[in-house]
């Protein structure tokens, strides 16, 4: 194989038309660069450079050697340029999973002020409940609830939240209102992910209770199931933040304000990399802050 760094010092000779002076420009030991371009010589065989005690001048294959080389080898420096300035200046394409009830959020507008700072950037979300599998898909970033035990994966922890019971007004003026955690039994209970599943609360972090839940009705978009219930139809298990404003509006109503779930947090989940893109650098600070302001 062919030392790529020993064809350049050759290049360098001949376009110095000196040992002196190419060693001068490359910074090494002249005889150094003697000892290189002799051994690139026997790697391909034949002789580039005749030497003399005054001077040089380059054998027919020299000359075909250094006009081919040329070309390639600039491009490999402009290559090399050109990952500089990427490392260093953001540019292209973010591919961003994040939980769908941020785009019912402000957080929509706020992107507006990242595009317009760095131009050369561009974003694809994916608002999705989806559990998306960020190697193999592409992600660059994933917003999602819960820690990735994953050890090719890093997180930064965002926010805090817990789901709470809710429904709706209309809901509980007809059924009523479960007065303890037994009596949440007999409700119409909806589920989001699968018909089947089992609510995990806690009273105030001490007390626990397990409910088996089995609905007649459920979606994989946890704002849809919001919206079912807002609709007038059984009980969920929400994160509250996703409520809040339907709360405030008297849409939903909380049930047993005293139960929940267990806090969870949300994270921003990324790939592992030694060196990050400019771009990822400039996005996920700006991402963290917009996250914590909506």
């Amino acid at each position: 194989m062919i030392d790529l760094n020993r064809s350049w010092m050759f290049l360098e000779v001949a376009r110095s038309g000196s040992f002196t002076a190419a060693a001068k420009t490359l910074g090494i030991p002249k005889s150094t660069l003697s000892e290189k371009i002799t051994a690139l010589e026997e790697s391909l065989g034949t002789t580039l450079i005749v030497r003399t005690t005054r001077s040089l001048r380059l054998t027919d294959a020299g000359h075909v050697y250094a006009r081919m080389i040329s070309v390639g080898l600039e491009q490999i420096l402009l290559a090399k340029d050109e990952i500089g300035r990427h490392k260093n200046i953001p540019s292209g394409k973010i591919k961003v999973s994040l939980l769908p009830n941020l785009a019912n959020s402000q957080f929509p507008e706020k992107l507006a002020g990242f595009l317009n700072a760095y131009p050369d950037v561009t974003l694809e979300l994916d608002f999705s409940d989806r559990v998306v599998n960020i190697l193999e898909e592409g992600f660059d970033i994933c917003v999602r609830a819960g820690h990735s035990e994953d050890s090719s994966l890093r997180s930064k922890r965002i926010r805090r939240d817990r789901s709470i019971l809710v429904c709706s007004q209309d809901y509980a003026k007809r059924a009523g209102v479960p007065a303890t955690i037994t009596e949440l039994r007999n409700h119409k209970l909806v589920n989001w992910n699968s018909e089947t599943s089992i609510w995990d609360l806690e009273h105030q972090g001490r007390q626990r209770a397990k409910i088996k839940v089995k609905s007649r009705l459920f979606a994989n978009n946890v704002e849809a199931v919001m919206k079912i219930v807002s609709g007038g139809f059984g009980i969920a298990l929400l994160p509250s933040e996703i409520c809040t404003e339907l709360l405030q509006r008297k849409q939903l109503v909380q049930v047993l304000p005293q139960w929940g779930s267990k806090e969870f947090f949300v994270y921003i989940v990324y790939p592992a990399q030694k060196q990050e893109a400019a771009k990822l650098k400039a996005f996920m600070p700006w991402l963290e802050r917009a996250l914590k302001n909506i």
